[in-house]
């Protein structure tokens, strides 16, 4: 099976490039990064047999993109011995004029949102690969994806499906990365959603799971933006984002006024809250005023935030949600977790089961 890295930060150009490969081949599999540190640590990981690359790339998420970064991952590409080569490499460029000279071995297409030259070079390419038929050997099985946040979420949620439905691991991919984050989830489910993978004659779903907190709800809306409601890409997946639904504990404190988004650690009792206090793994938000379902009936001249925020009426285990988990200190407690016997470990990974449940439902109609 043919495995290619788009290289670009860009979700509307990646989703045409993906339509672009459909077209020839549903048996593709696609990745994506949109910098020079992600692109080279999954040039480092995983073996590629076609890059399309974007030269205007920045080195890290958020950056200016540049075109010598693109251009010194193409050094780096060549010059490092534990960075696997791709087989063919393309660069899918607006500033193609700027990389004619860019190598001796590669093309360069320019790219276009209105011309669909470039089809034409992306198709003609990856017919060739195919018709190589490099991958004799290396079989990739596609499964149904669940599409994380971070790596500590990956491992609360695999612990939590182990205990409540382990017969879902067998046929599910759990993918993430280190501090990846909501837009990293996004962008996985635009690829996911363009790619029309197929098992037999039915769709492959994915699931995306996203917090209930303000980047969620951006990714939400880039996801929405890129791909068409009713389309049949839609139908590929759902998203699913962290609520008080799950987390019930959570509901009598959005009952009394405070619309806490809900996170991995929202989902978890007071009680390891309780304990993560006394750990000093908290500390307490910055951005208690914006979480007012009501802002109006505090009256800030006459009540500090800190002085209204006691009259809600909140009890001592509520008022731990008040603080929030220090990012460094979030590792410890997925480890603390983990750690717990299998009887605690079940009751305070609850607030996931129905989660799980409603996951398997969508993924497999169980």
């Amino acid at each position: 099976m043919l495995k290619i890295l788009i290289i670009d930060d860009s979700n509307d150009k990646v989703a045409k490039i993906i339509k672009v490969i459909r077209e020839i081949s549903n048996d593709i599999v696609v990745e994506i990064a949109i910098d020079f540190v992600s692109a080279q640590k999954q040039l480092i990981s995983f073996q590629y047999d076609l890059l399309i690359l974007d030269i205007n790339l920045p080195v890290r998420a958020g950056e200016e993109p540049t075109l010598e970064t693109g251009k010194n991952l193409l050094a780096e590409i060549n010059r490092k011995i534990n960075i696997k080569s791709p087989f063919y490499i393309i660069s899918l460029s607006q500033y193609s004029d700027d990389c004619e000279n860019l190598s001796s071995i590669w093309q360069t297409v320019k790219y276009s949102p209105e011309n669909i030259d470039w089809h034409l070079s992306i198709n003609e390419l990856i017919k060739h690969i195919l018709k190589c038929n490099f991958l004799i050997n290396n079989s990739i099985t596609i499964r149904p994806t669940l599409f994380l946040e971070g790596k500590t979420d990956e491992k609360i949620l695999t612990e939590a499906i182990k205990l409540f439905k382990p017969s879902l691991l067998e046929k599910i991919s759990i993918k993430s990365e280190k501090s990846a984050g909501a837009s990293w989830v996004s962008r996985q489910i635009i690829v996911w959603a363009h790619s029309l993978k197929k098992k037999d004659s039915n769709y492959l779903r994915a699931v995306g799971l996203l917090d209930g907190d303000i980047a969620g709800k951006q990714a939400l809306d880039e996801i929405n933006r890129v791909v068409k409601v009713d389309s049949a890409e839609s139908k590929t997946y759902k998203m699913f984002r962290l609520t008080p639904k799950y987390a019930k504990h959570i509901i009598p404190i959005k009952q009394k006024g405070l619309d806490l988004p809900v996170t991995l650690e929202e989902m978890f009792c007071p009680e390891i809250w309780e304990h993560a206090k006394d750990k000093s793994w908290l500390e307490l938000r910055t951005n208690a005023e914006s979480l007012l379902s009501n802002p109006e009936k505090w009256n800030k001249f006459e009540l500090s935030l800190k002085d209204y925020l006691m009259t809600i009426g909140l009890n001592d285990k509520e008022n731990l949600y008040l603080y929030t988990f220090k990012d460094d200190c979030k590792e410890e407690l997925s480890k603390y977790i983990l750690s717990l016997p299998i009887e605690k470990r079940i009751e305070v990974l609850e607030s996931f089961k129905k989660l799980i449940d409603e996951i398997d439902v969508y993924l497999f109609g169980n």
